[in-house]
């Protein structure tokens, strides 16, 4: 089975956290995870720009295919045994609608809310572009 590439941003405490959580849920391996700062993963999925994967989380694939976001966050949530059930409630409307509308907001604010929950590595904002 084809594994499907988390892409996150490794400066933030919150997805590292996060990223930490979905490894011991997936049993199968269907997941690997890159950082958003190493700039291969723009090489080996095109389909994924350094602006979009600097917002959100993406999950992508070979074939070119790439959720971002809070349906990145769903599409994760489906593949893992323990979670797919509460994937499938995610997709009843209006919730997609809303989770959609939601991400970005908390996104905005990882930083401040990684401080917040004693996260680690939280350098967002801190960088030098």
């Amino acid at each position: 089975m084809e594994r499907s590439t988390v892409v996150f941003d490794g400066d933030c405490g919150i997805c590292q956290a996060s990223v930490g959580w979905i490894r011991r849920l997936d049993w199968r391996g269907r997941f690997a995870f890159r950082p958003n700062q190493d700039p291969s993963v723009y090489q080996e999925f095109p389909q994924l720009s350094p602006v979009a994967c600097a917002d959100s989380v993406h999950l992508a694939d070979r074939r070119g295919h790439a959720l971002s976001g809070a349906d990145a966050c769903r599409g994760i949530l489906r593949c893992l045994p323990l979670t797919a059930p509460l994937a499938v409630l995610l997709a009843i409307p209006p919730i997609p609608w809303l989770l959609r509308r939601a991400y970005p907001f908390i996104a905005r604010r990882r930083r401040a809310l990684s401080i917040r929950l004693g996260l680690s590595a939280c350098l967002i904002g801190q960088r030098h572009h």
